[in-house]
């Protein structure tokens, strides 16, 4: 793999700088705000949430630590950021299962009863079949090199990062599609395994030439994610009938 030089002009370095340390950081500071404010409370929904901070957290702190000091050539690191972002796509979506499951609908449809339902079939398989998509396209490892503000970065995407991100991830998501036919918990693996490698591949060869806009709109993207969560949290910080979320309360509420 040889590294291709691409001239950017000022918009597009402001865009880099802007994606890195503003964006990043701001997403970064909001997860941690929000894992600090649910981490006591022990309601399913919320702990699955909970766990899906923290693991993208951690992600994400890989992925700064991999820019700033290896100019996110470490590929150990870039896995570890992948994961942290397929554990937000396996604990979020579970929580919001709960989270609605347990406060929307009732207790007693009939989804709950025992018969076999289209949808226990129809969704894994599904899910299953979309998985494919990234299997089916060549890889092409990319190093890009370019100046932002005088001082040269690369963005690559290896041989080793893109065998994981659209072959292994893809093949681990239609397993865990397949197997939640007979378990249920195992769709949300294969969701998690799914919406990333999906999410990446398109990027990645949207872009393939200005990983920019490949790195803005992934930036942009999560920075929705999380805030978009704690939007939910604020609406129905009042509304859970199983715990009144001390924390949350005590940091929202305002003294009369």
């Amino acid at each position: 793999m040889t590294n291709k030089y691409l001239n950017i002009n000022l918009f597009e370095q402001i865009v880099t700088i802007f994606s890195g340390f503003v964006i990043k950081p701001a997403y970064m500071l909001l997860s941690l705000i929000l894992i600090s404010l649910i981490y006591k409370n022990n309601s399913k929904d919320l702990k699955t949430l909970y766990l899906g901070l923290i693991f993208f957290l951690l992600g994400e702190t890989a992925c700064a630590i991999n820019y700033i000091f290896t100019s996110g050539n470490n590929e150990f690191l870039e896995i570890l950021h992948d994961l942290g972002m397929v554990f937000i796509g396996i604990y979020i979506p579970m929580g919001l299962f709960h989270f609605v499951d347990y406060n929307i609908f009732c207790k007693t449809c009939p989804k709950r009863s025992e018969y076999p339902n289209l949808n226990k079939w129809l969704l894994p398989l599904s899910f299953s079949i979309i998985s494919f998509i990234p299997l089916t396209h060549d890889i092409v490892p990319t190093s890009i090199l370019m100046c932002i503000f005088g001082a040269q970065t690369c963005f690559s995407s290896t041989l080793f990062v893109q065998i994981i991100e659209i072959r292994v991830f893809p093949i681990i998501a239609i397993c865990s599609f397949l197997l939640s036919i007979a378990k249920f918990q195992f769709f949300f693996v294969g969701f998690g395994f799914m919406s990333f490698s999906l999410f990446r591949f398109f990027l990645t060869y949207s872009f393939i030439n200005s990983p920019v806009w490949s790195n803005f709109w992934e930036e942009i993207t999560e920075l929705i994610l999380i805030t978009s969560l704690a939007i939910l949290l604020w609406t129905f910080k009042n509304k859970y009938e199983y715990s009144s979320i001390y924390k949350f309360d005590k940091f929202f509420s305002k003294k009369s």
